[in-house]
């Protein structure tokens, strides 16, 4: 769970594989330290990281569907940090090819030019946009009824360089209001995840007492736990020996780990895809992506990068025949 990026599915393969870093630390909840040496779950106040204010770690925004669990900055300055980095990707393509006749585009690297995927957004897509009436309709920055250009503006208007009415916004106020842009976003990521996490039986949603609570199925106990007291603490819910003050107060914390453990899920898996693709897989703009062709909105950019991510981690060379002792039942006829 800690300084590990994991990769993607290796196409049909339905495998995976992690890159292990050391001395990098990954944005989100650190469970480095979850244990003390006796081997005992400890309580620290300090790692949900800000996520906790006035004892909660959500907020409600007028017109969102659900309320918004709070991200901790570190995970925000490192989306903020992708999205800049891909706009000035994104201009410095789209000044190339302002640059370039036609005939040298149907000549230039395909997709990237040809389709011109890499002046387009494939990690910030869009945006919920905030009014002083609440939230607005959801506002696409890849779309194929967009030019390039005309993405960038709209990106540009309703993230990057935000106005309240005539004004553009101070930079305090732009930075609370990306801050609560990219909350929403990953909200709605969050929300899926739970529901898959429900479907698989990892996680199950009891009502009690007209009371709503998410009980542990198969997720990492030792973790939730370390949540969810780190969470009591912060909150002044424990008592002298370290527990929860009463039974209904733990189950209540249990039921908010959960959530934020799955949010650091989703944070780091997005983190992950960033990265890989920073590392092994190259700009996303160089493979074919796919369109709704009625709305014109970006549905798959994946389609065919994942057909070549099992190249990614490959050594070019058979690691099974390096491996010893291995029984025989796992051995074909030719051993």
């Amino acid at each position: 769970m800690d300084n590990t990026l994991t990769g993607p599915t290796m196409s049909d393969k339905k495998s995976y594989y992690g890159v292990h870093l050391k001395g990098i630390r990954i944005p989100g909840i650190d469970y480095s330290h979850m244990y003390d040496n006796s081997g005992k779950i400890v309580v620290d106040g300090n790692a949900l990281g800000g996520q906790v204010r006035d004892g909660s770690y959500s907020y409600d925004i007028a017109g969102f569907d659900t309320p918004v669990v709070r991200q901790r900055q570190d995970v925000i300055d490192q989306f903020l940090s992708y999205a800049y980095a891909e706009r000035e990707s994104i201009i410095k393509t789209i000044n190339a090819m302002s640059e370039m006749t036609e005939e040298e585009k149907k000549n230039a690297v395909k997709n990237f030019y040809t389709s011109e995927n890499g002046a387009k957004f494939s990690s910030l897509l869009g945006v919920w946009p905030v009014t002083k009436d609440g939230v607005g309709s959801y506002v696409s920055f890849n779309n194929a009824k967009l030019t390039p250009k005309q993405a960038l503006e709209k990106a540009d208007k309703n993230f990057f360089t935000p106005m309240i009415g005539d004004r553009p916004m101070t930079e305090r106020e732009a930075n609370d209001y990306r801050r609560t842009l990219l909350e929403m976003v990953l909200q709605k990521r969050l929300t899926t995840m739970m529901m898959n996490l429900k479907q698989k039986g990892l996680i199950e949603l009891v009502v009690d007492d007209g009371n709503k609570y998410w009980v542990n199925k198969g997720l990492p106990a030792d973790a939730i736990e370390f949540i969810a007291k780190s969470l009591l603490r912060s909150q002044n819910r424990l008592d002298a020996t370290g527990n929860a003050i009463d039974q209904n107060t733990m189950r209540t914390a249990i039921s908010s780990a959960i959530v934020l453990f799955a949010n650091d899920m989703v944070v780091k898996h997005i983190m992950s895809v960033e990265e890989h693709e920073r590392l092994y897989a190259s700009n996303p703009g160089y493979f074919k992506w796919k369109y709704d062709k009625k709305t014109g909105d970006l549905t798959n950019r994946l389609v065919e990068q994942i057909k070549r991510n099992g190249g990614d981690g490959s050594t070019g060379i058979n690691n099974f025949t390096e491996l010893t002792n291995i029984p025989e039942h796992w051995l074909d006829k030719d051993g």
